[in-house]
């Protein structure tokens, strides 16, 4: 038998579950009545006039019985007495002694006509048992409770730490269901992939994490990606049920966060991958705009299948019903102190909330959490929150320019350039650099302990903390925050400058690139693009061949847990930058700088150490650019050649010497053709996938087909061994889904009246 406390349900939530479980019981459909400041009915059954059944359901949580009983006896059994039912059926959070409900049985007498009638914690708990259709309806009993989130931890849930799978947890008794729950089941249902996207704020993550916590339910093993796709393809999705999420998975500011370091192809071969999938499921949230991007720049994603899998998130999703359930879940179960309540009771504040052009889960989330209104006094709180829903950007920028310390102020820049979730000490080593220019720009003193007190007074509300293993990673608390930081660099092009010229990590001074030449519009009027290559050509010969400060989770070989570890960038991936700054901006700096670069490559390949798909990459962007050619730069063609036509023991080193072949026509002579081909034809012949994942074994044999055909030979022998092999393993049946729901919220009616929200919030009054 269940056994929820309930804690985590509003009285709103409590009401509504009665109701529902108390239809299923007794087979009959209840009224309901507004929420709020009743006449003693909250539900009501009348088949004739001279019977009615009332339905009263009271959620307490840290009351003790006697209160509980005082109360009923001062304030409600007056009420029953007027309305003098044939029966009336009281239900409570409260856990009740047979003593107690006799106690109830008499104070009720002679409306409550048996024990029966009085539904204590228990009681409500049995009907959940024998009612499972009301039990999975109502998801936020089970995402809430102890019960599931020991399953979740226990289940080992990869890539996320205890204290993140609390927090997204915690989310779920703020959340209210509506229709993009529902529709995000029928995608995953049907496709294996669902793409939610949206604008900021709509409330992308927390639908995903809502559906991650309902599939965590259904017994699947959760993953979730942070920097990069290739850490969900290692995990076995065939046998065992798996929820891969990945969260603003094409960046959160600007698409070449992502799919330009490398990921592209690798994101769309497990996506196919996963289509094909029996037991494991792929969410993948992403901003609206970045997404229509990524749609116009790979013809991949332009597919009718893809589309199938992607919805967007609007306001239409959020109804005036469920936009007052939002706000009033953020209210409830805000640790605001009263008096902040009930400034936004004052005047029915909440309604001009809720009615707002610019209602926005986010702002709601924002407003209602203490950590962010420590310096805004109970009379000031609703001024400050209608200011924040007329500007939104006001969250942060109050904050950022008036509250916070330079340091601080200092580290959340330099988090501004960094990737999405870094390593402490690298984070310490690049602030160091940052902090000290600033100061010297700016005339104040440092000391060492600026780091470590510029921390204290970001955590939480701004920026976040886990750990793996015995290292601490921090991160921007919300992406908000980074499109806040974005406009103040635009608006304050100097800290662009002094960015990039305190960068340790090469992956600043791309991401600044980057970010310089999505915003030349609004920023080359005021710093040339000449300046800035220059800046950052002084600094790239630093970073080339230093560290990476990019994460990546690495699997233990248990495959039962996984860490995070150091990314190690390949020289010609960190090439990429040089190459595109002398694309836009010809000049000595980035003329030497290439040309540096060109040397080191040269050096690398014939030491055989280039990544070799790297390095297609890079000729790729060079070739377009015109900065090489096969005529003038014949000895380093010369050498690439060389390169990718030994040691041909993978399928993608065959891969990465039918690209250069296809990118340098007649490079590679008849002859040599020939005898890649006959290579080929061997190796495909003797390839026997070592994988028993039969999506690996078919995307074996995905390669040999496109490299094949290529190469215009016939492997179609091979190929079909392959899926012959994928199919054999394949034939163990998928683990049955006979507990899909796609419901939504019971049925209500999602109108709702000014009276109708005005019901529910005085609920909250004191």
């Amino acid at each position: 038998m269940p056994d929820y406390d309930f804690r985590n349900l509003s009285p709103i939530d409590f009401e509504i579950l009665v109701r529902d479980l108390i239809q299923e019981e007794l087979g009959v459909r209840l009224e309901s009545f507004k929420a709020g400041r009743d006449q003693g009915i909250d539900f009501r059954y009348c088949p004739s006039k001279d019977e009615k059944i009332i339905v009263q359901a009271k959620r307490y949580v840290d009351t003790d019985y006697r209160t509980f009983f005082r109360g009923l006896k001062h304030d409600e059994v007056p009420k029953v007495q007027r309305l003098s039912p044939s029966r009336y059926i009281l239900a409570t959070s409260l856990g009740l002694t047979p003593l107690q409900k006799d106690e109830l049985l008499k104070l009720y007498h002679p409306f409550i006509i048996t024990s029966g009638d009085i539904l204590g914690r228990d009681d409500i708990n049995g009907l959940l048992s024998r009612h499972s259709k009301v039990e999975r309806q109502h998801f936020k009993l089970w995402m809430t409770s102890t019960t599931v989130l020991e399953q979740i931890l226990n289940s080992k849930i990869l890539n996320a730490s205890r204290d993140e799978l609390e927090k997204i947890q915690d989310h779920a008794k703020y959340y209210v269901q509506n229709e993009s729950f529902g529709k995000g089941l029928k995608i995953l249902d049907e496709h294996n992939i669902c793409i939610i996207a949206g604008t900021p704020g709509i409330g992308k993550t927390i639908l995903a994490e809502m559906l991650a916590l309902h599939f965590v339910n259904l017994g699947y093993q959760v993953v979730k990606v942070t920097e990069d796709i290739s850490e969900a393809a290692g995990f076995d999705y065939v046998n065992q049920r798996r929820l891969f999420y990945y969260d603003d998975f094409l960046g959160q500011t600007s698409l070449s966060e992502k799919l330009n370091k490398n990921e592209d192809q690798r994101l769309l071969d497990f996506i196919q991958a996963l289509r094909r999938s029996k037991v494991s499921k792929l969410i993948l949230t992403t901003r609206e705009y970045i997404l229509n991007r990524a749609r116009m720049m790979y013809e991949k994603l332009q597919s009718a299948r893809f589309n199938l899998q992607t919805f967007i998130i609007d306001l239409s999703f959020y109804t005036r019903k469920i936009r007052t359930q939002i706000l009033y879940n953020h209210m409830y179960f805000s640790e605001l102190s009263d008096s902040f309540k009930q400034a936004v009771l004052a005047d029915e504040g909440y309604i001009r909330i809720i009615d707002h052009p610019n209602y926005n889960p986010r702002i709601v989330q924002f407003m209602t959490d203490p950590l962010r209104n420590a310096n805004v006094s109970p009379e000031n709180y609703w001024t400050i929150f209608r200011r924040n829903l007329d500007n939104p950007q006001d969250i942060w920028k109050h904050a950022f320019e008036e509250q916070l310390s330079r340091a601080s102020k200092n580290l959340l820049l330099l988090l501004f350039t960094l990737p999405q979730e870094v390593f402490m000490e690298d984070i310490e080593k690049a602030f160091e650099s940052y902090h000290k220019k600033q100061a010297q720009e700016h005339g104040y003193e440092t000391n060492g302990a600026d780091f470590e007190h510029a921390l204290k007074e970001l955590e939480s509300s701004f920026v976040s903390s886990s750990k793996s293993r015995d290292r601490i990673l921090l991160q921007l608390v919300n992406p908000s925050l980074k499109d806040f930081l974005a406009s103040f660099i635009v608006d304050n092009h100097k800290y662009l400058s002094d960015l990039i010229d305190s960068s340790v990590f090469h992956e600043q001074l791309t991401w600044l690139w980057e970010f310089y030449r999505s915003n030349i519009a609004r920023m080359g009027h005021s710093l040339r693009a000449e300046d800035v290559t220059v800046k950052i050509g002084d600094r790239v010969g630093i970073t080339m061949q230093g560290p990476s400060c990019r994460t990546v989770n690495y699997k233990d070989q248990d495959d039962k847990s996984s860490y995070k570890g150091a990314w190690c960038s390949s020289f010609e991936e960190k090439a990429l930058l040089p190459a595109d700054m002398l694309a836009l901006s010809r000049n000595q700096v980035t003329i030497n700088v290439f040309e540096q670069v060109v040397i080191t490559l040269k050096e690398r390949i014939q030491n055989k150490v280039a990544d070799r798909e790297d390095l297609i990459k890079f000729l790729r962007k060079v070739n377009s650019s015109g900065l090489i050619n096969a005529e003038k730069d014949e000895f380093l063609i010369k050498l690439v050649k060389e390169y990718l036509m030994s040691d041909l023991d993978f399928i993608s080193k065959y891969r990465a010497l039918v690209d250069f072949r296809e990118l340098f026509l007649d490079v590679i002579c008849e002859e040599e053709t020939t005898a890649v081909k006959a290579s080929f034809l061997q190796f495909a012949s003797e390839l026997d996938s070592y994988w028993s994942d039969p999506d690996f074994i078919r995307g074996d044999a995905d390669d040999l087909r496109s490299i094949g055909d290529r190469l215009s030979i016939d492997v179609s022998h091979d190929v079909e061994r392959l899926e012959a092999r994928a199919a054999e393993i394949e034939k163990e049946s998928a683990p049955d889904e006979d507990d899909r729901d796609y419901s939504g919220d019971g049925g209500e009616s999602d109108y709702y009246s000014d009276d109708d929200i005005r019901s529910m919030f005085a609920t909250l009054r004191c």
